[in-house]
């Protein structure tokens, strides 16, 4: 996942990655082992999602967090949907 972030919150200290896999009804803070790293630097501006599958519909939101201030409010969500099939395969 890439982003682009105009502070609305500074200084921050990190960011928290959420995702869904129901269009947004429940929400999943992402952390550990789930992520290429983690916690998210404040100046990174991408990150992998190493637990998402090829089916899988996820969405995501992206938070700006600071010890001093908190949590940000959400960012938008970015929803992507599963990779489509691969058609008209032959064998060679």
């Amino acid at each position: 996942l890439a982003w682009d972030y105009t502070p609305n919150m500074v200084p921050h200290d990190a960011f928290e990655l959420e995702r869904s896999t129901d269009d947004g009804v429940t929400w999943v803070l992402l952390q550990g082992a789930s992520l290429s790293v983690s916690p998210i630097p404040p100046a990174a501006r991408t990150v992998t999602d190493i637990t998402a599958t090829a089916t899988g519909k996820y969405c995501y939101k992206l938070y700006a967090v600071s010890t001093t201030y908190g949590r940000s409010t959400a960012s938008n969500r970015a929803c992507f949907p599963p990779p489509a099939s691969p058609i008209n395969l032959r064998r060679s």
